[in-house]
């Protein structure tokens, strides 16, 4: 795997990242608006080996590994927050459960009206 990334593939993709930017680059004095890229000569294939499948699998695993951790901790922190929520809710009384509930639909008659006057920023012809 850092053979690969060391090797003269890599460098060669960056040497012509590097040559055509200026081409396509409005504030560069190289800038051609119908540049359509540089043609290249082939270049030789790298033969895969062994361990180059075997760093590709261990990278795997670790975004596999990791994904699950995050996954795990997602879910162990929403049913931490559901069990707090519904013990702090058991505490309250009838008229307290009663004003919480007339809050919460107030509050969303606001959300709703203000989407009503309001646009988002991806909708908006200027953003400011």
């Amino acid at each position: 795997g850092t053979k690969l990334l060391r090797s003269q593939l890599v460098q060669d993709q960056f040497d012509r990242m590097l040559n055509e930017a200026g081409m396509k680059c409005p504030h560069s004095a190289n800038y051609n608006a119908n540049f359509a890229g540089l043609k290249f000569d082939e270049m030789d294939a790298i033969e895969s080996s062994e361990d180059a499948y075997g760093f590709l699998i261990a990278i795997i695993s670790v975004v596999a590994v990791c994904a699950v951790v995050v996954v795990l901790v997602y879910v162990a922190v929403n049913w931490v927050s559901r069990r707090r929520h519904n013990r702090w809710v058991g505490t309250l009384t009838r008229a307290q459960k009663l004003q919480l509930v007339r809050e919460q639909r107030e509050e969303t008659e606001r959300e709703k009206d203000l989407n009503k006057i309001m646009k988002s920023l991806f909708c908006s012809a200027e953003v400011p």
